[in-house]
């Protein structure tokens, strides 16, 4: 049946893929079709991979215990975080698909995701009897009249070790010499980033402003206060932190792009969620 799928089956799916079937493109489809037609088995369950054939932009940072890495780079075996923030394994990635149709989901927290239009994403809607959760297409948010009631979770805090190094140490330096945050200290243990985020946030809470020397400082302000859970938004060399309970960012524009190389990638914990981007957005 693989065999046959690949000479004579043709995909029509705009948006997703429109071509030729290749065995290659879905490989962990090869057993179940030829399965399907064997006359040695009666029955067959199926289970695959949540983000088979979703991808996202290849460019796209990703967050790992280490620092980062992209979309693009990202192999089988690899460790990046999931919604929890706590460490999950790649144990799956396509190849890099062109030539699909493309969107970019803007978020009030100034986040901007580039994925195709059959990326799902696990979203949440208000309605009288409290959130309704829901897993949507990046397609069907585009075609939602009310893609702007559509939340999605911030990240829990990420879940590290602690790491050899002083935080209020750490960050008089960066502000001392206008250099960045350490590495060791944005991927150091909880206890240690609320201690840095404190020493730049000075005791304030709420809704508060942090300024930076430049733009990659600031850059390194943000991700802390990402990696703690909070919202923050860049302006300039300035970091906008939102420290209360809400911890949800609202979808404000989909637009299509033209189209860039994307793939997609499946993880080991249970959700299947993973995060995407600066901002660390939970994905499918």
């Amino acid at each position: 049946v693989a065999k046959a799928a690949e000479k004579y089956r043709f995909i029509n799916q705009p948006g997703a893929y429109v071509g030729q079937w290749d065995n290659s493109t879905a490989p962990y489809m090869v057993e179940p079709m030829n399965t399907f037609a064997s006359r040695d088995y009666s029955n067959m369950a199926f289970a695959g991979p949540a983000q088979s054939g979703k991808p996202i932009w290849v460019e796209t940072p990703v967050a790992t215990p280490s620092g980062w890495t992209t979309m693009g780079e990202i192999e089988p075996g690899d460790v990046i975080f999931s919604e929890k923030g706590v460490p999950t394994t790649v144990t799956y990635v396509t190849p890099v698909f062109q030539d699909r149709e493309c969107y970019r989901i803007e978020f009030d927290d100034g986040s901007e995701i580039i994925a195709d239009g059959v990326h799902r994403w696990e979203v949440y809607s208000t309605t009288e009897g409290g959130l309704v959760r829901a897993v949507v297409t990046t397609d069907e948010i585009f075609q939602s009249q009310n893609h702007k009631d559509y939340l999605i979770r911030t990240t829990e805090p990420l879940v590290l070790p602690p790491s050899p190094i002083v935080a209020t140490e750490a960050v008089a330096h960066a502000v001392r010499t206008g250099s960045q945050l350490p590495v060791r200290l944005l991927r150091g243990s909880i206890e240690q980033r609320r201690e840095a985020f404190e020493a730049l946030a000075e005791g304030r809470d709420g809704i508060i402003e942090v300024k930076a020397s430049t733009r990659g400082q600031a850059m390194s302000f943000q991700e802390l206060a990402v990696s703690l859970g909070y919202r923050a938004k860049m302006k300039g060399t300035r970091v906008e932190v939102d420290t209360s309970p809400w911890h949800w960012r609202t979808i404000t524009r989909v637009v299509p792009v033209q189209s860039v190389p994307v793939r997609c990638i499946s993880v080991s914990n249970a959700s299947h969620l993973f995060l995407v981007g600066e901002q660390m957005v939970p994905t499918h």
